[in-house]
């Protein structure tokens, strides 16, 4: 069974068990079971879910500093293994485990996801992403990606990991 919830941004998400969380301050109910739709239709895809991560911030992934990542445009994600590839080469795999998926307001989500010497306030996340973004608003809706750090998804499913990397190479 999949869990959908969906929120406005203020309301108090910490207790939701939910695969996917959505804010809809900024959707009509249409565009909201669009929304929907997308990530009901992702779950069914049994192939492994990919990300392309800049080379910039490939050693914070490998070690375990990177827990998230922000999405615009490329589709849904849900829980479940996820494989990182290093752009634009391509020739580093990295497999985390998604945890949880919200999709909101690029404000909303970046205060879910927390700040950090990387990314210390707002202000700096938004030009952050407007590098790969430009269109990007404190309103623009995104999809936010928490996963457990590589070292600990290698603790966690050694023999997934193994496997999911072998059928990749």
């Amino acid at each position: 069974m999949i869990n959908v919830s969906i929120v406005s941004s203020n309301e108090n998400i910490c207790d939701l068990n939910a695969d996917f969380i959505i804010c809809n301050d900024n959707q009509t109910i249409d565009e909201t079971l669009q929304i929907m739709q997308g990530f009901l239709k992702c779950t069914q895809n049994k192939t492994p879910q990919e990300l392309h991560l800049v080379e910039r911030r490939w050693q914070a992934l490998v070690n375990g500093e990177k827990v998230s990542t922000y999405r615009l445009n490329e589709g849904f994600f849900h829980k479940g293994f996820l494989i990182y590839k290093d752009f634009p080469k391509e020739e580093k795999r990295e497999v985390v485990y998604a945890t949880n998926v919200f999709y909101g307001p690029f404000k909303w989500v970046m205060e879910l996801d927390g700040f950090d010497e990387h990314t210390p306030d707002l202000e700096t996340g938004l030009k952050q992403m407007q590098v790969h973004y430009p269109e990007m608003r404190m309103d623009t809706d995104i999809l936010l990606v928490k996963h457990l750090s590589v070292p600990e998804t290698k603790k966690r499913f050694p023999k997934e990991v193994k496997q999911i990397l072998k059928e990749i190479k």
